[in-house]
């Protein structure tokens, strides 16, 4: 017990990185929450390879204690400012001033460069003897933004003052792994791990199984929000986005082997939207977002009968916006597909949880 107490305190630390940040100003637009989920209210396997029988769907979700999805980002170059958030990335000349030097690009393509680092992973905590984990998802990815701002009046925060941002978002680089040192699936011999049966039909070795994948997402997000009252707060706003992944053979150390790539769905579409509204606890700003998201997971081979190709998560949140432990909320989330557990990728799940949230975004505009 003490040291499942330990281990979660460890990742919510480590996920608080930068949470308590006290500079003012989004400084993370379009980026992933963290979250830490200590109760499933629902869980239920939905499709399985006919191997996958009433023992392994046992050890593996019949206890299940704690589910975590850190997510810190560490931002490396940042070029969006607080002036752009009050003018906008191209402002109006002032008066008397010559017009401003056009840009090259058209303002959809963004005018400023965004560039973040983060080591995502996802854990597993079960019940019994030892509280053993899952093999972990160990998740890093490079994500490059350009972003662009627009004002209804630029120059000042006022209230009733939209904003929008918007721009394209590139992971030019994405790894998805568990440090598994055997082959994928028992039939394949070990080193080569290359045998004739067909992967739909092999047996996945979730004892020390290797799962890895190098991925590449092309996406595009887009929000528009309001100020409140005061003109200092991002009061309401919706966003939506969009991408496509793949997930090519050698695109570098750790990429797809060929015989996870045919069950394992490498090319991916996908998209999301979010409500986001500040409301008042006392004096303390916090925010509410409700965030669905859906993806298409286009399979070369099923992994098992009755796999969907359609993956559903729905997030509702509330985080605390200011102050200490800023960031810091309560979460509910609905999920249906593909299950997100490296190995366990040839089934296909439903879990509603409850837990929490750490959100690096703060809504404070000046």
């Amino acid at each position: 017990m003490k040291r499942r107490v330990l281990a979660t305190g460890l990742l919510l630390a480590a996920a608080a990185t930068n949470a308590d940040d006290v500079q003012r100003g989004p400084r993370y637009f379009f980026l992933e929450r963290s979250y830490f989920w200590f109760a499933n209210l629902d869980k239920e396997v939905l499709a399985a390879p006919a191997y996958y029988g009433e023992a392994e769907r046992e050890r593996d979700d019949g206890k299940i204690l704690f589910e975590a999805q850190p997510d810190p980002a560490l931002l490396l170059v940042n070029k969006l400012g607080l002036l752009d958030l009050r003018d906008g990335t191209r402002p109006p000349s002032a008066p008397g001033q010559p017009p401003a030097k056009g840009a090259a690009l058209p303002q959809g393509f963004g005018d400023r460069w965004v560039i973040s680092f983060s080591f995502k992973l996802r854990l597993r905590q079960l019940g019994g003897f030892s509280s053993p984990l899952r093999s972990p998802s160990f998740m890093p990815k490079f994500t490059v933004q350009r972003l662009s701002v627009t004002r209804k009046n630029p120059g000042s925060f006022t209230p009733d003052n939209w904003i929008k941002v918007f721009g394209p978002q590139i992971i030019v680089w994405g790894h998805h792994s568990n440090g598994g040192v055997g082959c994928l699936s028992r039939e394949e011999p070990e080193p080569d791990c290359d045998t004739a049966i067909p992967p739909e039909q092999r047996t996945v070795n979730t004892q020390n199984g290797s799962f890895s994948t190098d991925y590449v997402r092309l996406g595009y997000f887009f929000l528009r929000g309001r100020s409140d009252p005061s003109g200092n707060w991002l009061d309401r706003s919706w966003s939506v986005g969009g991408w496509v992944e793949l997930n090519p053979k050698n695109w570098g150390p750790g990429s797809i082997p060929e015989g996870q790539r045919a069950i394992y769905g490498p090319t991916r579409f996908g998209a999301t939207a979010e409500l986001q509204r500040q409301f008042r606890l006392g004096k303390t700003h916090w925010n509410a977002a409700l965030n669905p998201t859906y993806e298409y997971i286009k399979f070369d081979r099923k992994p098992a009968p009755g796999s969907s190709p359609h993956r559903f998560i729905v997030d509702l949140s509330a985080a605390k916006d200011e102050g200490k432990f800023r960031g810091w909320g309560l979460a509910v989330r609905y999920y249906q597909g593909q299950d997100f557990n490296n190995l366990l990728f040839v089934r296909d799940v439903r879990r509603v949880q409850i837990g929490l949230v750490v959100d690096q975004q703060t809504r404070r505009l000046d």
